[in-house]
């Protein structure tokens, strides 16, 4: 993985459970159209997942304790030559999970679970991280801003204090696409 980062120059693409919608029981047909944006969105991932590109930077997923199995196994059936890192989180949360936690989780926990996947990235070389994943939803903020929220607004907030971090066009319900100019507040106002 080390040298891949460096291929890329220090940008790596970090998906937060990029299945995590495969098995979800969409109310029809109100959101007939969200379940075809997501089915999409995974579409799009399995096929950057895939690529055969030299170009392509890293990846890293990131996925609840429960799903990891299946995850690991549809990745190497999809890309069967391809290195990807995939790290467990803690169930409905975008926080790593650590050894021996047996799933308790705890703003202390939170904290030290962030501290260890910060320096982990940083060892790898990583300088620069595309998010994307299930699932992002942003809010207007009374400053002008935007507050990023879910699991993947989760590991942005976790992670934009020691990375350049930017939303892929690889996220859903809300992308890139949906992010604005004027930046991103850093506490919901």
């Amino acid at each position: 993985m080390k040298s891949a980062v460096e291929r890329s120059k220090g940008l790596a693409l970090l998906f937060v459970h990029p299945y995590y919608t495969k098995d979800r029981h969409w109310d029809e047909p109100r959101e007939t159209q969200h379940r075809f944006e997501a089915e999409r969105t995974m579409r799009r991932i399995d096929s950057f997942v895939a690529s055969e590109s030299e170009v392509k930077p890293p990846i890293i997923i990131f996925e609840e304790g429960k799903n990891i199995r299946e995850t690991f196994d549809h990745v190497q059936s999809i890309a069967p030559n391809n290195s990807v890192l995939i790290t467990r989180t803690f169930s409905g949360a975008a926080t790593p999970e650590l050894p021996f936690s047996n799933g308790a989780f705890s703003p202390a926990e939170n904290s030290r679970a962030w501290e260890v996947m910060r320096k982990t990235l940083h060892y790898l070389g990583i300088k620069k991280i595309l998010l994307g994943g299930m699932y992002l939803s942003i809010s207007e903020q009374k400053d002008g801003g935007q507050y990023l929220d879910e699991c993947v607004g989760g590991a942005h907030h976790a992670l934009k204090s020691e990375f350049d971090v930017e939303i892929s066009s690889f996220a859903f319900p809300s992308a890139r696409k949906d992010v604005h100019p004027k930046g991103i507040s850093k506490n919901r106002v």
